[in-house]
């Protein structure tokens, strides 16, 4: 009994988590493995880098998105001021609630995933006019960097000149 209690307390040793230096050589292990390479390359780890921005972009973008329209789809007070205040209708509220609802959710679904940054990015676009006419300079900043965040994220979801969805390089 006495050999399964760790030094932190009750639980077996094996139950804690592992070290920071094992966490890197854990994540480098894995961003250098990618598509089996055999070394670790520039090119490679740029790549991965690149996903795993990507990845985590979308997640936490969606998560952010998920929220907002849940706020205004609840009928938030503080979001129906804003939007009266603003001069838009009760109806332009739940439909951006709408939209920032479901680009959240399609943020987090990688074959509707463009479309979802493209229909957002304009979004924050009225967003961050709204905020400009308003003359809300505080407010301005948050749609300014979501649409910022999405235009990277666009530009990380791009091909390369040359290269078609197949890999082949070649259009036909």
């Amino acid at each position: 009994m006495l050999s399964s209690i760790g030094a932190r307390g009750s639980l077996p040793l094996n139950f804690w988590p592992i070290s920071p230096v094992e966490w890197l050589v854990f994540l480098r292990y894995n961003i250098c493995s990618y598509n089996h390479a055999s070394s670790c390359t520039g090119e490679l780890v740029v790549g991965n880098l690149k996903t795993f921005f990507k990845a985590v972009s979308c997640f936490l973008l969606g998560l952010f998105f998920i929220m907002a329209g849940g706020k205004k789809l609840l009928g938030q007070e503080a979001q129906i001021d804003s939007f009266f205040r603003w001069g838009y209708p009760l109806w332009f509220l739940y439909l951006i609630g709408a939209i920032e609802l479901v680009g959240g959710i399609c943020l987090l679904i990688p074959q509707v995933r463009f479309f979802a940054v493209l229909v957002l990015s304009a979004t924050m676009v009225g967003a961050f006019m709204t905020h400009l006419r308003a003359g809300e300079m505080a407010a301005v900043p948050v749609p300014l960097v979501l649409l910022v965040l999405l235009l990277i994220l666009a530009w990380t979801m791009r091909r390369p000149p040359g290269k078609t969805p197949s890999g082949t390089g070649s259009p036909g």
